[in-house]
């Protein structure tokens, strides 16, 4: 099985030691480099691979700290192709990305799931994410609650419960309908369809601001975030470091 998650682990070493991780064992051949750089040509992760100076070789820091989460993503979608599983999950692999880095790593994962000869799980709230699967199974408070195409759902209408949506109407009166009558309304449909529209809607307003040039500012912050990160990542390297040598120096005077 191939696990793409939301965080995905990347350890202390190259990028090429990251990729191929596991191969070898289990019965998986052991990589070669034309297996990596498919592997990394697929993820849509050859172009920043190729900008670093030490390309595959680059370290990558502990838990990956030297990449952007959308590079991180993208090696990992890279380690789940080379292995060529037979079962895929995909668990909210875009959901912890900004706007530019989701739209990269979701066109790697669109042209990972058509090349997949095997079975691919997805799991998600972004409905773009999961718009071309085969069957889609929508939950609601963990109970599935609808199923089908992405064109099959869209064709549901969008109802909703009268005790949570009509305001004009009294608590305790909507809540118990008149003798006699079945409150029609009591189960909410079109789940997918509604939640679809909002997203949509939030893409337009996404698309209106980056031609606003405010996706540029949401890049900086970005860039800033991630080198605050790597900086509180060194910090607590060298408090590591510091608290061994310490701990080391207190030995030493205790031998003496």
């Amino acid at each position: 099985i191939g696990v793409v998650a939301q965080d995905n682990i990347l350890f202390s070493t190259s990028l090429w030691d990251n990729i191929p991780y596991g191969m070898g064992t289990g019965g998986l051949p052991v990589a070669t480099k034309q297996m990596v750089d498919a592997a990394c040509a697929a993820a849509n992760a050859t172009d920043f691979i190729n900008e670093f100076p030490n390309k595959l070789a680059t370290l990558v820091g502990e838990k990956g700290v030297k990449l952007s989460g959308g590079q991180k993503q993208r090696i990992a979608i890279a380690r789940a192709i080379i292995r060529s599983p037979p079962i895929l999950l995909l668990d909210e692999a875009t959901s912890a990305l900004d706007s530019v880095n989701e739209k990269i790593v979701q066109k790697a994962l669109d042209e990972m799931l058509l090349k997949h000869n095997g079975v691919a799980i997805v799991i998600a709230h972004r409905l773009t994410t999961i718009k071309n699967c085969d069957k889609i199974v929508v939950c609601d408070k963990g109970v599935k609650v609808e199923e089908g195409t992405h064109e099959d759902l869209l064709k549901i209408p969008v109802t909703y419960e009268d005790e949570e949506h009509d305001t004009k109407k009294d608590p305790k009166e909507a809540a118990t309908p008149a003798p006699g009558q079945k409150n029609q309304q009591q189960v909410s449909t079109g789940h997918y369809h509604k939640l679809w529209d909002t997203q949509m809607g939030e893409e337009t307003v996404s698309l209106a601001l980056e031609d606003a040039g405010v996706a540029d500012v949401a890049a900086k912050i970005a860039a800033l975030q991630r080198s605050v990160d790597e900086t509180e990542a060194a910090v607590q390297q060298w408090t590591c470091h510091a608290a061994a040598l310490q701990q080391a120096g207190e030995a030493a005077v205790q031998c003496d």
